[in-house]
C-alpha cells in the first residue's frame, strides 16, 4: 500500500543503487588515500625525530656523564702523582672538561623548550661545572707547595668529588633516563601497528568486493573493469605497505639495539671511570674514609664485569675480552695496593695505582670507545635505512587512493550510463 506524499529515503531502483556505491566507493578509496597519508607522514616524522634529535640528545647526555665522570678520576689521579702533575694528566682533565662543557652546550641546544624537567636539570650542571673546576683548581695549588698531600687540599678535592657524585653526575643520569623515556615513546610511534589505515583499507576493500557483488547481482555481469583495478590497486598498496612497514621496523629495531649496546658499554665506561677514581681518593684519604672507597672500587669493578658479561654488550669482539681481561688485571692490582697500604708502604700502593690501575683504566676507556663508536656509527646506518624504507610511500598512497577512486568511479559510472 502507498502513502500520498511519501518516497522511500533510499533509492531501492538499480539506478540509485549504483549511484549509491558510487559515491561510497569514491569516498572511501579517497579517505584511503588520505589516512594513509597521513599515517606514513606521521612515522617519518617520528622516525627522523627518533634518529636526528631524540637519540643524539640521549648520546650528548651519556657522553657528558662520561666525561665528568673521566674528569673526577683524573683530577684524583693527578692530585695522588704528587706536586708536579704530569703533562698527560693534565691535558686528560682539561679534556674532559671541555668534551664536558662541549656536551653539555650539544645537549642544551638538542633540548630547547621542548622539556622543562630536562632543561633545569642541564641549567644547574651548567652553573655547577664551574665550581667543581674551582675547587680542584685550589686543591690543585695547595698540593703543589708540598710534597705529599696534605689535609688542606685533600679536602678541596675531596669536596669536588662530593659534588660531582652527589649533584653533577645524578642530574646527569637523570636527564640521560628521563632522554631514554622519551626516545622509547618516540620509537613506539614510529613502529606502532597503524590502525586507522588498517580499518580504512579492511573498510574499503570491503565496499569494492560489495560493490561488484552488487552490480553483478543487478546488471548480470560478472566482471566490473573499474572496480577489479580499483581492488587491484589497493592490493599493490597493501603489499608495498606491509613490505616498507616491516623493512622500517626492521631497521629501527636495529637501530634501537644498537643504542641499548652504546648504553651498556657507557655503563661499563663508567663504572670503570668510578673505580679508577675510588682507587685514588682512597690512597688521598690515607684511611679516613673509614674504607669507603675501596667498597666502592670493588662494587664499582663488579657493576662494570656484570654489565659487561650482559646480553646489552651483544657479541664479544676482541676488544671486549681485553676490557675483561684488564679487569681482572685490575682487580689484582687493586688487591697489590690494599696490601701496599696495609704495610704501611704508601709510594709503592701510589706507584701501582698511577702504573698498572691508571694503564688497565686507560685501556678499558680505549676499547669501550672504540666499540662505542662503531655502535653509533652502526645506529646511524640502520636510522637512515628505516627512513628510505619509507621513501615515496607517502605519496604512493594519496596516489593508490585517487587511482582507486577513478578506477571505482569509471566502473560504476560505466554501468550508470546503461540507464540513461
Amino acid at each position: 500500500m502507498k502513502v500520498a506524499g511519501w518516497t522511500p529515503a533510499v533509492p531501492r531502483t538499480n539506478r540509485g543503487v549504483l549511484r549509491g556505491l558510487l559515491g561510497a566507493c569514491l569516498a572511501l578509496t579517497v579517505v584511503f588515500g588520505v589516512v594513509g597519508g597521513v599515517a606514513i607522514a606521521s612515522r617519518s616524522s617520528a622516525t627522523n625525530q627518533f634518529a636526528a634529535q631524540a637519540e643524539p640528545l640521549a648520546v650528548d647526555l651519556q657522553q657528558l656523564y662520561t666525561a665528568l665522570d673521566d674528569a673526577d678520576a683524573t683530577a684524583a689521579a693527578a692530585y695522588l702523582s704528587g706536586s708536579v702533575i704530569g703533562t698527560a694528566l693534565r691535558d686528560e682533565y682539561d679534556s674532559d672538561i671541555a668534551r664536558a662543557e662541549s656536551s653539555l652546550a650539544s645537549a642544551q641546544r638538542a633540548v630547547g623548550g621542548g622539556n622543562d624537567a630536562v632543561s633545569t636539570q642541564l641549567a644547574v650542571i651548567a652553573a655547577q661545572i664551574p665550581v667543581y673546576t674551582a675547587l680542584v683548581a685550589t686543591a690543585q695549588a695547595d698540593n703543589r707547595l708540598v710534597s705529599t698531600p696534605q689535609p688542606i687540599g685533600t679536602a678541596y678535592l675531596r669536596e669536588a668529588s662530593t659534588l660531582m657524585r652527589s649533584t653533577l653526575l645524578p642530574d646527569t643520569l637523570a636527564a640521560y633516563r628521563a632522554e631514554l623515556s622519551t626516545v622509547s615513546t618516540i620509537k613506539a610511534g614510529a613502529t606502532g601497528v597503524p590502525w586507522l589505515l588498517t580499518f580504512w583499507l579492511v573498510i574499503t576493500l570491503a565496499l569494492l568486493v560489495a560493490a561488484q557483488r552488487q552490480i553483478a547481482r543487478r546488471t548480470h555481469r560478472v566482471f566490473n573493469p573499474g572496480l577489479l583495478a580499483a581492488t587491484g590497486v589497493l592490493a599493490v598498496a597493501t603489499v608495498w605497505t606491509l613490505a616498507a612497514l616491516g623493512a622500517h621496523r626492521s631497521d629501527l629495531d636495529n637501530a634501537r639495539d644498537q643504542a641499548t649496546r652504546v648504553q651498556t658499554l657507557a655503563t661499563v665506561a663508567d663504572a670503570a671511570i668510578q673505580a679508577h677514581a675510588d682507587e685514588a681518593l682512597m690512597l688521598i684519604a690515607h684511611g679516613s674514609d673509614n674504607g669507603a672507597y675501596a667498597d666502592d672500587f670493588t662494587a664499582q669493578l663488579k657493576t662494570a664485569t656484570t654489565a659487561l658479561q650482559s646480553g646489552g654488550a651483544g657479541t664479544s669482539t676482541s676488544k671486549l675480552a681485553d676490557v675483561a681481561a684488564r679487569l681482572l688485571g685490575w682487580s689484582k692490582a687493586d688487591g697489590q695496593v690494599r696490601s701496599a697500604v696495609a704495610a704501611g708502604d704508601y709510594r709503592s700502593a701510589v706507584a701501582t695505582a698511577l702504573g698498572t690501575g691508571s694503564t688497565d683504566a686507560a685501556g678499558i676507556a680505549d676499547n669501550l670507545n672504540a666499540e662505542m663508536t662503531n655502535s653509533q656509527h652502526a645506529f646511524a646506518d640502520d636510522s637512515n635505512s628505516a627512513a628510505s624504507a619509507l621513501d615515496g610511500l607517502l605519496a604512493g598512497l594519496v596516489a593508490a587512493g585517487i587511482l582507486a577512486a577513478a578506477a571505482a568511479g569509471y566502473g560504476v559510472n560505466r554501468r550508470l550510463a546503461e540507464y540513461r
